[in-house]
């Protein structure tokens, strides 16, 4: 996701970990990665399975900052929309694209249309918005992380800008 809305990919991951709480099953509690986009952006993804006492059953969710030198925008999928921010003001951007719970278990907003257009492509055998190119990007990727947190060292990823 961060490739795609960056508009660039990452050619460079720096992560760290910690096992603290979850050392007697071999997982790491939260894992950092600092990462480098082709384009010189930088940008930071956090991964946690610990939460504090007392917030098990509060909605804590993920979310999504980026931030500008003229601007920002956020997305937390606890609350509807997004926002905007700019210089003096904060927008809702695209309320309908909500992550809120959906009665019955119904597949709601944001879910509901990626689950929809994955569904029209194979029925209509249309291309993907996520071309084939762009997953495998997020795979290096995600390969990346893993083996900087083996080596304990930064790893850089080959790869072609597939996504302009």
């Amino acid at each position: 996701t961060l490739q795609w809305v960056m508009n660039s990919p990452i050619c460079e991951v720096t992560t760290i970990s910690v096992q603290k709480a979850l050392r007697h099953l071999g997982v790491d509690d939260t894992v950092l990665s600092l990462l480098r986009f082709q384009s010189g952006a930088i940008g930071a993804l956090e991964n946690s399975w610990i939460r504090p006492d007392g917030a098990a059953n509060r909605k804590i969710g993920s979310s999504l900052v980026l931030m500008g030198t003229r601007g920002a925008f956020a997305v937390e999928t606890m609350t509807p929309g997004a926002v905007l921010y700019t210089e003096g003001r904060s927008d809702p951007y695209n309320p309908a694209y909500s992550f809120e719970d959906a009665p019955f278990g119904i597949i709601s907003n944001v879910y509901r249309d990626e689950f929809g257009h994955f569904v029209d492509c194979i029925r209509s055998g249309a291309e993907p918005i996520v071309t084939p190119a762009q997953a495998l990007s997020a795979v290096r990727v995600c390969e990346a992380i893993e083996e900087s947190l083996a080596s304990r060292r930064p790893v850089s990823i080959a790869q072609d800008n597939v996504f302009q």
